[in-house]
């Protein structure tokens, strides 16, 4: 991340008056995300996945993004087996978010 976009990202903060606890956990949080989407984007590029990632990945944290046939047509499947990959990505998502989060705690407790 560059100067600018540092910036850019501190504007965009809302001006709200978490305690500094709070701030850092959602950093936190922004953070484990990000790194578990760049493992997931890599591990689908090195099996020849990039673009079913790249067309899928709106539906792992969000809920309607998503445009099945085009995806299908796209990924030349049908549209059911969109609702395939879409659940086995999140799946994945899921593994790669909590081993992220086990790379950064202490215990899993």
């Amino acid at each position: 991340m560059d100067f600018e976009d540092a910036e850019h990202q501190y504007a965009a903060q809302p001006a709200d008056h978490l305690t500094p606890d709070k701030v850092f956990e959602q950093h936190w949080v922004v953070e484990l995300l990000n790194r578990a989407h760049a493992r997931l984007r890599s591990d689908y590029a090195a099996t020849g996945k990039e673009l079913e990632y790249d067309l899928l990945k709106s539906a792992v944290t969000t809920t309607g993004d998503l445009d099945s046939s085009q995806a299908s047509k796209q990924l030349k499947v049908k549209e059911a087996s969109v609702r395939v990959l879409v659940h086995r990505l999140r799946r994945n998502f899921r593994a790669a978010f909590k081993d992220e989060i086990a790379q950064t705690v202490s215990s899993r407790t």
